[in-house]
């Protein structure tokens, strides 16, 4: 039996989800609005009561290309991907676009194009070309490093993260239960345990590193 109804709701008329989104923000004093990635995960919004939904560029990503978020999705798979979640959706769906996939002029092209494909809104990252440089690297760096702890079979001990917990205690003067208790109840723990396993690696290749002293050239040490 399927898990969701097989009564389909009634679709939003092509067009009408920026209005519907803007009496949602009027009416009420916020929306919420769960990512959506197909059209099953849609219908699990909809059946969940929720009055928006919104397309996360992020995990598009990843059921596209199985890949991070680091700009590999054209402008063209996302908003046709847009317009097939939107088409059979019966509440208003926003959209990642990204940092607009140009400049001025390609933001304003992406616009319209999301406007064709039935979004009710876009969100646009104001995002400086340095700082995508420098997230690319961090996003392929980290996989690097996972990749080496698959090989290497590095992992986490129970006393990796004692000791991760200590220096966070020691660093912002609280108690080890208070460190415990701030973890168990916030989302934080992901990204905590990353970075100590990332940690890990990098002292393993410190400890695996060959250092090679080079003799200066003779003009260096003539000058010296």
């Amino acid at each position: 039996m399927n898990a969701l109804s097989t009564n389909m709701p009634q679709r939003l008329a092509l067009g009408q989800g920026p209005a519907a989104l803007r009496t949602l923000l009027r009416e009420q004093p916020f929306v919420i609005a769960p990512g959506v990635h197909d059209l099953y995960s849609l219908r699990v919004v909809e059946e969940g009561g929720f009055d928006s939904a919104a397309i996360s560029g992020a995990v598009l990503s990843h059921v596209l290309l199985g890949m991070p978020d680091v700009g590999l999705v054209t402008l063209t798979e996302a908003v046709e991907h847009c317009r097939r979640i939107v088409r059979a959706a019966s509440i208003p769906v926003t959209a990642d676009a990204d940092a607009g996939y140009g400049n001025a002029l390609g933001v304003y092209h992406t616009v319209q194009l999301f406007e064709e494909a039935g979004a009710a809104g876009i969100n646009l990252e104001e995002l400086v070309e340095k700082n995508r440089e420098v997230a690319v690297k961090r996003v392929k760096g980290d996989f690097l490093l996972k990749k080496i702890a698959e090989v290497e079979e590095i992992k986490i001990a129970d006393e990796d993260i004692q000791r991760g917990y200590q220096r966070i205690a020691d660093q912002y003067r609280m108690t080890l239960d208070e460190v415990k208790k701030y973890f168990k109840r916030r989302e934080e723990i992901l990204p905590f345990m990353n970075e100590l396993h990332n940690e890990k690696v990098l002292n393993f290749l410190r400890e695996q590193a060959k250092y090679t002293i080079a003799a200066a050239p003779a003009a260096e040490q003539a000058e010296a």
